[in-house]
């Protein structure tokens, strides 16, 4: 079955119908999604465009075309979600050593700074409790496993992630607390 025009109907003109018919609604449907008026517009031509490439394999069955409309919408923003994180993520350092505070010359106001910041985090670490601020040490400090750190400490996997979370929130907490103090 045809999703429009009847069995002697142009495909051209029976595809120009769904896009006319439905692409409000799938720029609605995208831009409801991620609130971007350009990816909106941008996903809503792409998703038009594979629409276009499947047009003649597509059979109505059950489902309406503007569910495989927006089918394959939010496989396009899914993706385009994905790749965007990825962008925005910046590359770990590969152990603790690399971590630094400063630059690679740093001045005389940057140094004290830099002291200053460890000297924070580690008075605010020492103020967590003792299975918190032992996780959190397992963990960033000596770079262990949540599985080596659960051996260590003899809980489950779970649980030190727990451990870990709370101990990490408590810990913003106290460095915003201590940062923001005269």
């Amino acid at each position: 079955m045809r999703p429009c025009g009847g069995a002697g109907a142009d495909p051209a003109d029976a595809f120009a119908e769904v896009y006319r018919r439905h692409r409000e609604a799938v720029y609605a449907y995208l831009y409801s999604r991620c609130r971007d008026h350009d990816l909106s517009e941008d996903l809503t031509s792409e998703t038009f465009v594979r629409a276009l490439r499947g047009f003649d394999r597509y059979v109505a069955r059950d489902r309406p075309i503007r569910a495989w409309l927006y089918t394959i919408a939010r496989n396009l923003l899914t993706d385009e979600m994905k790749s965007a994180r990825s962008k925005r993520r910046a590359p770990l350092p590969e152990s603790a050593d690399e971590i630094s505070f400063v630059s690679r010359d740093p001045g005389p106001a940057e140094l004290l700074c830099a002291k200053h910041v460890r000297e924070l985090v580690r008075a605010s670490v020492a103020r967590l409790g003792k299975e918190q601020a032992r996780c959190i040490a397992l963990r960033f400090l000596e770079e262990c496993s949540v599985a080596e750190t659960s051996v260590a400490m003899r809980r489950s996997a779970g649980a030190v992630r727990a451990l870990q979370n709370r101990g990490i929130h408590r810990l913003r907490e106290l460095v915003t607390t201590c940062a923001l103090a005269p």
